[in-house]
């Protein structure tokens, strides 16, 4: 296999594994914090329609009940919602002003993606490394003294 094609390999290896890393870490974030629901006020869509990205508000509320309670009101970003979820109430995982929607489709998906991507380059790279082992040029005969 030639440079191009190693760096090529090790770029999708690498970029699947990020993938996956990175959305192993937002499962880890649904789990820190405290537990409430979300109310979706407004989402921003920004990109061309098939690549883009979706960035969410809310409202929800911690630290008790509002109504002679000592809870209070906290407006923050939420992750892992879209438009369809604009007036609805979704399960959050909230810390401070950031929620993460409790959700596991997306980060799984992706999580799947990432590591069928790291295996994509693998695969490529063992095939390649077989048919290296395996061409004329690697059996070269000794030549004579």
């Amino acid at each position: 296999m030639n440079l191009l094609g190693k760096g090529i390999v090790a770029i999708l290896i690498l970029a699947g594994l990020g993938v996956a890393a990175a959305d192993a870490s937002w499962l880890a974030d649904r789990d820190s914090g405290a537990r409430v629901a979300a109310r979706i006020t407004a989402c921003d869509e920004r990109g061309p329609s098939r690549i883009h990205s979706t960035r969410c508000a809310g409202t929800w509320v911690v630290g008790g009940d509002l109504p002679g309670g000592d809870g209070h009101v906290v407006v923050g970003t939420v992750q892992g919602a879209d438009a369809d979820d604009v007036g609805k109430t979704i399960a959050v995982t909230a810390d401070g002003d950031r929620a993460v929607s409790r959700s596991a489709v997306l980060p799984i998906g992706l999580i799947v993606t990432g590591l069928g991507g790291a295996g994509a380059g693998l695969a490529l790279a063992v095939t390649a490394r077989r048919r290296a082992r395996s061409s004329p040029r690697a059996r070269r005969p000794a030549r004579p003294a």
